[in-house]
């Protein structure tokens, strides 16, 4: 289809012509705009972090300066830094003091929750909690180990320090900075300072960091500890991802690279915070679907824009090409019609272009052809060939009633395989019959159908009925009008015998003759017909062709008409007396012949 019409090619094409560069243009837009809006992403989120370094580093002085407040305190260092403190006495009378000082720490800052004092000299323990004070004792509480003067612990549940509040305590997280007292001359240990800090402050601070449930935020210490998470479960946990060593080994302090991996692909952006006390890290993980949005979501607009704009480019192509190429398809469909022999068609090609002036130019052409044939020999033969149809329009099979009444004579009184073959050589005869894509048929043909006639007849008749065929081999391949044999083996049936008498017979000989002729003979054993009836027909016979013909004329006239219009001159038919009374009928036509329609 491709390859042979040129209205698919000119829709291919002009297709192609406009698909291909706009396919090309939303690829480019892509890409570009892929690339532009990671760059501005990476961009704004490392702006994000480095303001939500500047705020976390602002919080953590906060909370470092909420415990540098146990230096400023004389009463509370001077009770820490002299040894007397070791009477237990001497510690009854200090209490008060202590916890006005903690309950002032408490008040400094409202994300804290809890201050707990450890004495190292006489290992007593004080803490308050959500501003209430909790009893002190003698307490061996384990606290980290930690080598730095400063340190702060990851988040975990609030707890009382080994103490015994007269509270419940809450059920939260908290992050805690421990601090190590130190008499600042000789450098003696005098306690630790523990601070519990409620996270809210800190989460507000990173949950202005990202977007939650489109990116992932990550604040880790120096020890790859999760101190905030977008997921709160992660919080206190190590994870030590394969992107944290990566962040670990760059030397810039901020900074971004993309990663790809079965739990995650996406660009990471990371903020070093160094502090003297302090090393952590901000991590945004932006996911390349999300990442991406602005670019799927451009490209979607910019498709719907192609999709409507293919819509009319697909309608403008249809439209250009029926309108380029309708023109050929008439011509096209001008030239197979006079083909057919159709040489009068009315060739109307309008237009002013190289396919019209070519349509005006073969219209001219073929009136000068038609000019050129003689108006008496198209006559003659549009005659001819409407003749012909008639002709062998009228053949109609009659016989067919009285068959179908034998036939369903035999369903009800003999078996299933005569019925069987009687309906076979029926319908034999119909397809015969009614397949009129043939109008030449070899003798063969022409045999089989009328033995299949003969059959049906038998029926009809019994035994009463003798056929006898004496067909040549070589006469079984002659090429011959349909419909020639079987009229002329019905006229039996239909005159040969008015009366039921016995013994009917009916005889078909073919032959070649002289080499180049085809002989066919009928006769029947009918009552014939007398010399004067037989010269009578055999003369309106010579004098049948071209006049109308009755509309019961299907038998001698209709044969003879059909034989000398197909064959000329060279075919013809007459009646003669058959031996022993009845009727014959011979046939002459010539052996060779050329196809045609009748």
């Amino acid at each position: 289809m491709f390859q042979n019409s040129i209205r698919s090619k000119l829709i291919v094409f002009l297709l192609a012509a406009t698909l291909i560069p706009i396919t090309i243009s939303i690829l480019i837009t892509y890409l570009y705009t892929r690339e532009t809006v990671s760059k501005e992403t990476v961009a704004t989120s490392s702006h994000l972090l480095y303001q939500g370094r500047t705020n976390i580093g602002n919080y953590l002085e906060r909370m470092n300066q909420s415990s540098l407040s146990v230096y400023n305190d004389f009463e509370l260092f001077d009770i820490l830094d002299h040894s007397w403190l070791q009477s237990d006495e001497l510690i009854l009378t200090s209490r008060n003091e202590i916890y006005r000082a903690l309950q002032t720490m408490a008040h400094s800052s409202r994300e804290i929750r809890q201050v707990y004092l450890f004495l190292e000299k006489n290992r007593w323990s004080f803490a308050v909690l959500n501003e209430n004070f909790v009893p002190f004792r003698k307490a061996d509480y384990s606290m980290p180990q930690q080598s730095r003067e400063v340190y702060l612990q990851a988040p975990h549940p609030l707890h009382s320090y080994g103490l015994s509040p007269n509270i419940e305590i809450p059920k939260q997280k908290v992050i805690t900075l421990y601090r190590t007292i130190y008499n600042a001359i000789s450098a003696e240990r005098l306690g630790t300072l523990a601070i519990d800090f409620d996270l809210e402050a800190l989460r507000q601070i990173c949950g202005q960091l990202y977007e939650k449930g489109r990116e992932e935020l990550y604040l880790l210490d120096d020890q790859g500890t999760v101190l905030y998470s977008h997921d709160s479960s992660q919080e206190g946990q190590i994870l030590r991802p394969d992107w944290e060593q990566r962040i670990e080994q760059a030397e810039a302090p901020s900074g971004s690279f993309d990663i790809r991996s079965r739990d995650f692909s996406g660009m990471v952006i990371y903020e070093k915070m160094q502090t003297p006390d302090f090393h952590w890290t901000l991590v945004k993980r932006i996911p390349y679907d999300y990442l991406n949005r602005s670019a799927r979501q451009l490209t979607q607009i910019n498709t719907y824009v192609f999709v409507l704009f293919l819509v009319v480019a697909v309608a403008f192509t249809i439209l250009i090409s029926f309108r380029f190429t309708a023109p050929i398809r008439r011509l096209t469909a001008y030239m197979n019609r006079i083909k057919t022999g159709q040489l009068q068609v009315d060739i109307d090609i309008q237009g002013t272009d190289e396919i019209a002036r070519m349509g005006q130019s073969f219209r001219t052409m073929m009136e000068t052809i038609n000019n050129l044939i003689l108006r008496e020999y198209r006559l003659e033969i549009a005659n001819k060939t409407n003749e012909l149809k008639a002709l062998q329009a009228q053949i109609n099979p009659h016989f067919l009633n009285n068959a179908l009444q034998s036939i369903g004579t035999l369903a009800l009184h003999n078996g299933d395989r005569k019925m069987y073959s009687l309906i076979h050589s029926l319908a034999k005869m119909m397809r015969y019959s009614m397949n009129t894509s043939e109008s030449v048929v070899t003798l063969a043909q022409e045999i089989d159908y009328v033995k299949a006639y003969l059959d049906l007849q038998q029926q009809r008749f019994g035994e009463d009925l003798q056929v006898a065929f004496e067909v040549e081999p070589e006469a079984l391949k002659a090429r011959l009008p349909k419909m020639i044999l079987q009229p002329l083996v019905e006229n039996y049936f239909k005159h040969g015998f008015p009366s039921p008498a016995p013994g009917k017979k009916i005889g078909i000989r073919c032959g070649i003759r002289e080499g180049s002729r085809l002989r066919i003979e009928v006769t029947d054993n009918g009552p014939g017909m007398t010399p004067e009836e037989l010269e009578a027909w055999n003369d309106r016979l010579g004098r049948a062709l071209g006049r109308a013909n009755p509309p019961d004329s299907i038998g001698f006239i209709n044969v003879n008409s059909r034989l000398q219009l197909f064959f000329g001159e060279g075919a013809g038919m007459r009646l003669t007396g058959a031996a022993g009374g009845g009727l014959g009928i011979e046939m002459e036509i010539p052996l060779t012949l050329e196809e045609e329609d009748i």
